[in-house]
């Protein structure tokens, strides 16, 4: 209704449930129809109902009312040849439904058709991230090795330096001490040349 309305121009409002389970499972009935009432049962309005059916509870073999012939094709209509449809089904309203379904199966094959594609790339995409992740921390770890060969070799080569310089200096020293050694036994000679000349000297001198 819009605002300013009498009631009178209410107009029925109908809902229709259509369940593929059970929701009462100790009532046999598959149909169940419900209206607004108050505690003692007494109706509101003429104007609401819900109409509830359990598709899982109807058995009806043969199609007798409308009603049925559309519960029917919604229990069925899957199942059901395109190419060959029973006696139920032939009804220009029935054959529209029938269509109508071949082409949300048809949409729903292909929507998982498509489904089943991003899947399968979700993989290959998961699949290659984790070897692409795998070899980055492979080559990361050889790269690691690498460098700590290399440091190795570094810290070799300076303790080969620092044995070399050491061995040097020492052989310096060495040399410094047999040059201040010869330097002393040649000023030794030297004097003791002196003396030996002074004595020379002297003998012929007392002579």
């Amino acid at each position: 209704m819009h605002s300013g309305q009498d009631y009178d121009a209410l107009r029925p409002t109908y809902a229709i449930w259509i369940l593929d389970q059970t929701l009462f499972v100790e009532r046999p009935e598959y149909a169940h129809r419900y209206s607004l009432r108050d505690d003692q049962g007494r109706r509101l309005v003429d104007h609401g109902v819900i109409r509830l059916f359990e598709l899982s509870k109807f058995q009806v073999a043969q199609v007798e009312t409308e009603a049925e012939r559309w519960l029917k094709f919604l229990k069925d209509g899957e199942q059901l040849d395109p190419e060959h449809l029973p006696e139920w089904m032939q009804h220009p309203i029935m054959r529209q439904a029938m269509s109508i379904l071949s082409r949300f199966s048809e949409k729903e094959r292909d929507y998982h058709r498509y489904q089943s594609r991003q899947e399968a790339l979700r993989v290959q995409r998961s699949i290659q991230s984790m070897l692409d992740e795998a070899r980055a921390a492979t080559e990361a770890a050889r790269a690691e090795e690498q460098a700590s060969r290399e440091r190795e070799q570094v810290l070799r080569e300076r303790e080969q330096v620092s044995r070399e310089r050491e061995q040097v200096l020492r052989e310096r020293e060495q040399a410094a001490r047999e040059a201040t050694d010869a330097e002393r036994q040649a000023k030794e000679a030297a004097l003791a040349e002196v003396a030996r000349l002074k004595a020379l000297l002297q003998q012929q001198t007392n002579r």
